[in-house]
């Protein structure tokens, strides 16, 4: 029988998914805001009151992208974090972005555009510096009287310790169950002598730090 052990169990204090997922209500309920009096000659590229009103604290950050998906604002938190222009560019174009990413990111921007559905994304953005962070980004669509699509609004949430936190949970789970799996064959004579100590992953000194590459 499998040892129970939970995430809670090896998570003590570190910000959940689901505290992260209440972050998004932010781009949601600025669409929500917007639908009944905006039209296509009426979009206006400056962020509005009532979003930056919305926004919460640490590090998270909320944008507008328009219809083309390029950005047209992020705020003053995002803008602080990455320190650079991000005007006029795809999420997938901005150099704060983690090459590796980059290609999912316009897949996921794709399938969104195509779907009419919301943008949902996680990947690394690098920061002044120069250390690259998890977040995780949706973003909600803003049609005209038409249909169209002509703004995306959406939050980006810092979830880096969580991704951390995620890791050392499989590597933990993967260590117990080889050890259960020895008490359950004690005839087994595979070395158990590079297995690395209970209290740190196999490759790394930092949970986790394999994220970063």
């Amino acid at each position: 029988m499998r040892a129970s052990v939970t995430r809670n169990a090896i998570l003590p204090g570190t910000r959940t998914r689901q505290s992260v997922e209440r972050r998004f209500d932010v781009a949601r309920a600025m669409t929500g805001l917007e639908k009944n009096h905006v039209s296509a000659q009426t979009t206006s590229a400056v962020p509005d009151a009532r979003f930056v009103s919305l926004q919460h604290t640490g590090t998270e950050f909320t944008w507008a992208a328009d219809g083309e998906c390029r950005i047209e604002w992020v705020d003053g938190r995002g803008s602080d974090f990455m320190g650079e222009p991000l005007a006029g560019l795809k999420w997938s174009q901005v150099t704060a972005v983690h090459p590796d990413d980059c290609e999912t990111i316009e897949r996921q921007w794709r399938d969104a555009v195509s779907s009419g559905t919301a943008y949902e994304s996680e990947h690394r953005l690098r920061g002044r510096n120069g250390e690259f962070r998890w977040f995780a980004a949706r973003a909600f669509p803003l049609r005209n009287r038409s249909g169209e699509i002509i703004r995306w609004f959406g939050s980006s949430a810092d979830i880096h310790e969580i991704k951390l936190a995620e890791q050392a949970f499989r590597e933990t789970e993967l260590r117990i169950d080889a050890a259960l799996g020895l008490v359950r064959s004690p005839r087994r004579t595979r070395s158990t002598s590079n297995w690395p100590p209970l209290g740190r992953p196999r490759h790394s000194a930092h949970p986790g730090e394999s994220l970063l590459r």
